[in-house]
C-alpha cells in the first residue's frame, strides 16, 4: 500500500518535496511532525538537536513550537501549509536534510509509525552514491528518476533490520545490526 500511496499521489509528493525545497533553511537537518496529536519541530544546528513541542507532554519543559517557527523562519500560515501538505498523503512526519551529506536522505517522510516498526520514504538526488548502493543491493528501480526508495525498519528484542521493496514487490535486507 505505501508504494501504490506514492504512485497514486505523486503530484502531491511532489508538492510537498517543492514547498520543503522552498521553505526549509539551508544548513539544517529539520524534522516536523504534524499528526497524531503531538506536533513538534526538531532542528539539528551544528550538532544541536532541539526540539520544540506543541499539545505534547513535554510542552512543559521545552520550548514552545512558536520558538522553532521563528527559528526556521516561519509563521503559522507556512506551518499549516505543511500539514496540510502531509496531511493529503496520509504522512506523519518530514525530515528535510540540508546539510549536504550524499549518504542521508535529502528527505525522508514517514508514511506509518507503529511501536517498533516504521514505513517511510527516501528521496535521494538522482546521482547520489547512497542511492546507486541501494539500487546494486536490489531496491526498486521503478521509481528512480524521483529518487525515492520505500524502506520499511524494525527495531525489536535488541536488533535493527532495514528493508526495501524490490521491482518484483520482495523485501531485501540492507541493514541489519545489533542495537
Amino acid at each position: 500500500p505505501p508504494m501504490q500511496n506514492y504512485e497514486q499521489n505523486r503530484e502531491k509528493f511532489l508538492d510537498l518535496l517543492a514547498f520543503a525545497g522552498r521553505n526549509f533553511p539551508k544548513n539544517l537537518r529539520v524534522t516536523i511532525q504534524s499528526t497524531y496529536g503531538d506536533e513538534y519541530i526538531w532542528i539539528d544546528l551544528d550538532g544541536n538537536e532541539t526540539k520544540f513541542y506543541s499539545n505534547s507532554i513535554f510542552r512543559d519543559n521545552a520550548p514552545s513550537i512558536g520558538d522553532g517557527l521563528k527559528l526556521i523562519d516561519w509563521d503559522k500560515k507556512t506551518f499549516g501549509q505543511l500539514k496540510s501538505k502531509l496531511a493529503a498523503i496520509n504522512a506523519r512526519t518530514i525530515v528535510l536534510n540540508r546539510s549536504g551529506d550524499e549518504q542521508v536522505p535529502w528527505a525522508e517522510i514517514t508514511y506509518r509509525y507503529v511501536e517498533h516498526f516504521t514505513d517511510s520514504y527516501q528521496f535521494y538526488a538522482p546521482d547520489s552514491p547512497k542511492l546507486a548502493k541501494l539500487h546494486a543491493k536490489g531496491c526498486s528501480k521503478k521509481l528512480e528518476s524521483d529518487g525515492v526508495v520505500f524502506l520499511f525498519e524494525s527495531t525489536t528484542s535488541g536488533s535493527y533490520r532495514a528493508f526495501c521493496s524490490s521491482d518484483n514487490n520482495k523485501s531485501v535486507l540492507i541493514e541489519e545490526h545489533d542495537l
